[in-house]
């Protein structure tokens, strides 16, 4: 607990920046563009953010969990995921990239789809060096170069807007900021980690290994990525770019307040998983995290829906208020969302990634096929309920499971 607290601290701090960043810059395009043009630079980001997530392929985390292990084949680790990256990053991005006339809301969109793929290269080779920082337990440099990147873009998109700039540029602004984030973290390793990870060499059985290894996290990235933005894009081609925007609009608060708690999930990941290597029992760390993250989840969902309107007027103005009770429903899904995400990550630490990604899969599911009708009667609201659904479909079947791997703690017998 005194290495977690200080790491967890740290990357929370990140996380509320980050969100705070990446709010502020939500608001700036939103007054900007109004709601058809926030919804375009909603969809083509979440297209992006999609194809990160499925290009990531769950090496981040079993990055993080084996480098942690063996911190003397840090390097190795490093560049093999790099490597296997690569390859889904060619061949998925450059297919949207060739089919984004066909799959672009309209003509505005087809060249700034088109340049949110050069982001997913960025994105996607970041996240193994950040990786890489927090199985080493070197989590400052995680803050400041997502905070100096956020600010960056949030000032520059403030200026294009103001000298009547268009989205593509917005895009183009976004992809400079990731590239200059992904070269500081690369001097950053070479100058720290490098010398101490080990050697750069591997072998094709190595690059084979991990690759199958990685298997259970790639599914559950990908189950991960579908359920976080297939909203967006199934709005987007149901109802349009209107419903798009009104949801990207209340996805905000509730990404913002899902990010918040991913510092402890971040920091937890590999203190779980270290700690059980040791043979000691997580029980205790788990019980503590868990009563932090329900009192913060209570404290949100509460304000939520009690002051959702207040929030949404505030904030991105009287237009984007029949939004309102998209956010409420939203924030009551937190409630779940949340603590499955707590379970899971343990589940992961101890290597139960299977059984997770199962669940994860069938969680999508629901979310899917309830949210379809709602979403095509309710729009954005609609998507809403999907969330929820979905979320409480997997809450039970993960609590049973965990109940049965989580270690008791020992009995303490009085001396006689």
């Amino acid at each position: 607990m005194r290495t977690l607290a200080p790491n967890s601290l740290i990357l929370t701090f990140s996380n509320i920046l980050n969100a705070a960043a990446g709010f502020a810059l939500s608001l700036v395009v939103g007054r900007g563009l109004g709601e058809s043009g926030f919804g375009v630079w909603v969809f083509c980001l979440t297209w992006a953010s999609i194809l990160t997530m499925v290009c990531e392929f769950g090496l981040n985390s079993l990055l993080t969990r084996e480098a942690a292990r063996m911190p003397g084949r840090l390097n190795q680790l490093l560049i093999i995921s790099l490597a296997i990256k690569l390859v889904p990053v060619l061949i998925l991005a450059g297919g949207v990239w060739l089919c984004s006339p066909i799959i672009a809301l309209n003509r505005e969109s087809i060249a700034a789809l088109r340049v949110s793929m050069l982001i997913v290269f960025a994105v996607v080779s970041y996240g193994s060096f950040t990786a890489v920082f927090r199985s080493a337990g070197w989590m400052s440099p995680i803050l400041w170069l997502n905070l100096s990147g956020g600010i960056i873009q949030l000032v520059w998109s403030a200026w294009i807007l103001w000298s009547g700039g268009s989205i593509l540029a917005l895009i183009w602004a976004a992809f400079a900021v990731d590239i200059g984030q992904l070269f500081a973290a690369t001097l950053l390793w070479q100058n720290r980690l490098r010398p101490t990870g080990g050697p750069l060499q591997f072998t094709r059985a190595d690059l084979t290994q991990m690759a199958m290894d990685t298997l259970p996290f790639a599914v559950s990235g990908f189950l991960g990525a579908i359920e976080a933005r297939s909203n967006v894009l199934l709005l987007g081609y149901l109802s349009g770019a209107t419903e798009v925007g009104r949801f990207g609009m209340a996805s905000r608060f509730f990404e913002a307040a899902r990010l918040l708690p991913n510092g402890m999930y971040d920091a937890a990941f590999p203190a779980f998983a270290g700690q059980l290597a040791e043979g000691k029992n997580p029980r205790e760390m788990f019980r503590r995290i868990s009563k932090v993250i329900l009192l913060y989840t209570l404290l949100v969902t509460v304000t939520l829906i009690g002051f959702s309107r207040q929030i949404i007027d505030w904030t991105y103005g009287p237009l984007f208020l029949s939004s309102v009770p998209t956010l409420s429903w939203l924030g009551v899904a937190l409630l779940p969302t949340l603590h499955n995400a707590m379970m899971e990550v343990y589940l992961f630490a101890t290597g139960d990634e299977r059984y997770a990604t199962k669940l994860g899969l069938i969680g999508l599911t629901v979310q899917i096929v309830a949210g379809i009708p709602l979403m095509h009667f309710f729009g954005a609201l609609g998507a809403a309920f999907g969330v929820l659904i979905g979320e409480l479909a997997i809450w039970l079947p993960l609590r049973v499971r965990l109940g049965r791997l989580l270690p008791p703690m020992p009995e303490h017998h009085d001396a006689v």
